[in-house]
């Protein structure tokens, strides 16, 4: 499918096709935009994964993070961030995402939400990727994202901008989740309930099965974007 799809969604922010880049804390943290990525690519868009992960010691999550993107068919970068050293060398991780930011040219990035998510590698990530997305847009050479969307975990959003129709999702969300062994097992497969449960919640809100929605946050203009484009009315 090439065409372009307005449906179910709050457009403009988001239509498919497009360039989405799902930026993550953890692995298994993709489960909660995995039928936005998988919707789109069905209908010509890309869709990539980056996620953090916890450092090159963290192997096994690491392998179940690449068997839940085999059932979910999206690409991703494992770029192996310790947990405890979020905090060091903050500016070159920065500009790590700013540089591929620019490379992937995305029209949304999704990432976590900054405000109340309960968990600090969220929190921290969030404020990465808004200053990246910010700054990526300023050299020459440079890309002006749309804007972020903001995912919902254990935290769910009193309000939101974009609801996606997953119901045809469901069960390879389902499948990819049980990949993640080490998490399903310390919770009592709490988290696979709980993308379906929550799945349902948001499908009964907005008038389908399943469906996923996100914040939306715009990305400013900071500075002179594109010196050799005009971005004023």
């Amino acid at each position: 499918m090439n065409n372009t799809k307005t449906d179910f969604m709050a457009t403009p922010i988001l239509q498919f096709p497009s360039n989405i880049l799902a930026i993550f804390a953890h692995a298994d943290d993709e489960m909660n935009a995995a039928g936005t990525l998988m919707k789109n690519q069905d209908y010509g868009g890309t869709s990539k994964i980056i996620c953090w992960d916890g450092g090159a010691e963290n192997t096994h999550r690491q392998e179940e993070m690449a068997e839940a993107a085999k059932v979910l068919n999206i690409k991703y970068d494992l770029l192996k961030i310790p947990y405890p050293d979020y905090d060091k060398d903050y500016w070159e991780r920065e500009l790590d995402l700013v540089q591929r930011i620019i490379s992937f040219k995305p029209d949304v990035i999704i990432t976590h939400r900054g405000d109340d998510d309960y968990h600090v590698h969220h929190r921290y990530l969030y404020n990465i990727v808004k200053n990246a997305a910010r700054k990526a847009a300023v050299p020459k050479d440079g890309w002006l994202t749309r804007g972020l969307l903001l995912t919902e975990n254990h935290s769910l959003h009193q309000e939101y901008h974009v609801a996606v129709d997953i119901t045809e999702y469901v069960e390879k969300i389902i499948e990819a989740q049980s990949k993640h062994k080490s998490q399903n097992v310390k919770n009592d497969n709490f988290y696979v309930d709980m993308i379906s449960k929550k799945a349902e919640y948001r499908g009964f809100q907005t008038g389908c099965k399943f469906a996923e929605v996100f914040k939306f946050e715009p990305t400013p203009i900071v500075g002179n974007v594109f010196k050799n484009k005009k971005y004023a009315l």
